[in-house]
């Protein structure tokens, strides 16, 4: 899992989404190792690259956290739309 983890973090850096000095810092620990920390930002990205029982949890609790405190429902409408040349925006 370790290993996953890691390459999936590789994956969102190199595909320039987020800034490592932003999400990720490395703390030295009294013995000596280096201890990685990642940012809630880059935990909520990582939760959509796995369909696990765990990453399914914790994206509901991220999605009940971040609307249960709005005390009315924003709508949201999305739309696809076709360009002149043949693409979506």
């Amino acid at each position: 899992m370790a290993t996953s983890v890691n390459r999936a973090v590789k994956q969102v850096l190199k595909a320039d989404v987020l800034n490592d000095y932003e999400v990720l810092k490395l703390i030295r620990l009294d013995n000596g190792l280096l201890m990685e920390f990642y940012s809630m930002e880059l935990i909520i990205v990582l939760s959509y690259k796995w369909n696990t029982f765990y990453t399914n949890l914790f994206r509901k609790w991220m999605m009940k956290r971040m609307f249960e405190s709005r005390k009315e429902i924003i709508p949201m409408f999305l739309s696809s739309v076709q360009s002149d040349k043949g693409g979506f925006c």
